[in-house]
């Protein structure tokens, strides 16, 4: 969220909204992510089709784009929300795209179908770019925060409060 002002100040104005009614909140930021080959081999590892040679090339292009300064990995030195990302997402264009199983891409509609032909590589830019507002990253700490909210707030039945700002 570091990067994401917008996304920082609507998590900050729902967690004092609920703070105000008595309900726990915490707020885990996350912080900036390398982009490198073994960013893409770990981010899809359930997934064989990327292989070490895909996640070089992914890099290349990336670098290619002005996303990352070295083919070999870094930080991105660009907001991916800014760049054109239709060449590498066109080069890597699988049915299903990287990162989707057969089973979930066979009920998928087609436009969810289409997002997901570029989210594979769009989410994953925004997560390492740290402008995100949800990722599995630390997900034990929000684990370990619910098991220790339960009580009379463990439900939050107000929905006007989250609708909006979350």
């Amino acid at each position: 969220m570091s990067r994401d002002p917008a996304t920082e100040a609507g998590v900050a104005e729902a967690s004092k909204e609920l703070q105000s009614r008595e309900v726990p909140t915490q707020t885990i930021r996350t912080d900036t992510k390398a982009v490198s080959p073994n960013y893409w081999m770990h981010r899809f590892s359930h997934d064989e089709r990327m292989t070490r040679d895909i996640a070089f090339s992914i890099c290349s292009d990336l670098k290619d784009l002005g996303v990352i300064a070295d083919a070999n990995g870094g930080p991105l030195v660009r907001n991916p929300r800014s760049i054109e990302l239709a060449p590498v997402l066109d080069k890597y264009s699988h049915s299903p795209p990287l990162g989707v199983g057969i089973e979930l891409w066979n009920i998928l509609n087609e436009d969810e179908k289409k997002d997901a032909q570029a989210l594979w590589l769009e989410e994953e830019l925004n997560v390492a770019f740290d402008q995100h507002e949800i990722t599995a990253e630390r997900f034990d700490e929000v684990i370990g925060f619910f098991l220790g909210s339960t009580g009379t707030h463990g439900e939050i039945r107000d929905e006007a409060v989250l609708s909006n700002r979350i």
